[in-house]
């Protein structure tokens, strides 16, 4: 039997530590402002360019005009064309840098830091949720952009037609406002379906939304969501959107605020959600009950294999042979082991024993310099990193070095410890506060 490692890509072990990754982001920087998602578009007449360059080369070369659904026999392609679309999106639009690193005004203004991960669709394709942390100023004035209202005027005589119905609307006076109108009406509504988010009778979205008149975004009586800007009820099926975002990207948007409610912590989860796991053992007596007396043990056991395996979308395993991440943040995120010492450790009471098996982070803590005495275990993580080598760019500089002759090079990034539940690891989790609060000498006072 073969079992494989918890930090392979796409595992819920893998996506829980990304959560934590990402909880470390929101305690250091706060709850992000925006939640924004890209969606590919590859089967409308508005499709991608990329992808219809694509599918005209496949026609020329293997498959026949009336193959349907061109863009499922090239997954590969497509999951490499939507992760440069949506790199070069982030990088050109959206977190704009100068050369020193700093951010720039974009779209949706100055952008510190932000999180990045993709999904797969329904269909089979890609799409990218994106949180983003902004400057103050600029949070206030995307506030008053974000709009989910239709940007045409009503022909006179065509108030029958649908709302999303683009021959609806006066031609607007330019290409750029003709754009967004069309991508708004083809690709900002909401279609609400019995088999997807209305199997309970009622959308779980949300849809139709209420009118809200108001031109600035503003939070609902109860807090959960923000209410965006919609004139009249032709808008009440329209997703949130950013007008230059969306005319930009040429697929459909969802840009949303993000509140300091209980629905954040809901975010959060939501971008790096897993699959659902569990165990599934059918003996004989779960066979009668639900019976499947007749299915011999080997049947019932591949059964349960295939309740509990996710299914991976050829877009998915694309990603993983093209070496593509999954999910990409903007600060570097460290794990540092924070258990408490055991007892083993306790024992190597020769100084120069102990040196030689030093294995554990509070140990590389007991060798730190003099001068760093007073400095909590937390902290010392915090602000440094233990290198063998200098970095060549801190050449000539003078750097401090632990008992054991690493370097104390500033840390890049942030660092997450260990988290022990206060009931089922009560020794570990008073260990955690001494390590915030105190400077812990030895093992012995860690311990005793």
């Amino acid at each position: 039997k073969c079992k494989v490692p918890g930090d392979f890509a796409g595992l819920p072990t893998w996506y829980r530590s990304a959560l934590k990754d990402l909880q470390c982001m929101v305690e250091s920087y706060g709850m992000p402002d925006l939640f924004l998602t890209l969606t590919a578009d590859e089967v409308s007449p508005t499709r991608f360019y990329e992808v219809s360059n694509m599918e005209s080369f496949f026609l020329k070369q293997w498959f026949d005009p009336d193959t349907p659904h061109l863009y499922t026999y090239a997954p590969v392609e497509n999951a490499r064309l939507f992760h440069q679309r949506c790199s070069t999106f982030l990088k050109d639009y959206i977190c704009c840098k100068d050369a020193e690193g700093n951010p720039l005004p974009g779209l949706l203004g100055r952008v510190n830091h932000y999180v990045r991960r993709y999904e797969c669709q329904n269909r089979g394709s890609l799409h990218a949720h994106i949180m983003l942390w902004l400057e103050p100023e600029s949070r206030v004035v995307v506030e008053s952009e974000i709009t989910a209202s239709i940007p045409g005027i009503v022909k006179p005589g065509c108030e029958h037609l649908p709302p999303h119905d683009y021959t609806r609307y006066e031609k607007p006076g330019n290409a750029a406002e003709d754009d967004l109108l069309y991508t708004v009406c083809r690709k900002q509504f909401h279609t609400c379906r019995p088999t997807a988010c209305c199997e309970s009778g009622s959308c779980n979205q949300g849809f139709p939304m209420s009118v809200h008149p108001a031109r600035r975004a503003t939070q609902s009586g109860t807090h959960l969501r923000w209410a965006y800007h919609r004139p009249n009820e032709d808008c009440a099926n329209v997703v949130p959107y950013h007008p230059a975002v969306a005319a930009l990207w040429g697929g459909h948007t969802n840009c949303q605020l993000v509140c300091n409610t209980s629905l954040s912590y809901y975010l959060l989860k939501y971008t790096m959600k897993a699959e659902r796991t569990g165990a599934l053992s059918w003996d004989e007596a779960c066979a009668l009950n639900l019976g499947l007396t007749e299915m011999s043990a080997p049947q019932r056991k591949l059964m349960s294999g295939m309740i509990l395996t996710k299914p991976v979308s050829p877009c998915d395993a694309a990603l993983a042979m093209l070496g593509i991440s999954v999910v990409e943040t903007s600060t570097k995120v460290t794990f540092i082991n924070s258990s408490r010492p055991g007892t083993k450790m306790v024992q190597l009471s020769n100084p120069k024993a102990r040196r030689a098996n030093i294995s554990s982070t509070f140990e590389k803590y007991g060798t730190r310099p003099a001068s760093l005495e007073t400095m909590t275990f937390t902290d010392y993580f915090k602000n440094f990193q233990l290198e063998k080598d200098l970095p060549a760019k801190l050449q000539g500089t003078e750097i401090l070095q632990d008992d054991l002759n690493n370097f104390l090079v500033p840390r890049q990034g942030l660092v997450r410890f260990n988290d022990p539940h206060p009931m089922h690891a009560t020794e570990d989790f008073v260990f955690q506060l001494f390590a915030v609060k105190e400077a812990l000498q030895d093992s012995g006072s860690a311990l005793g």
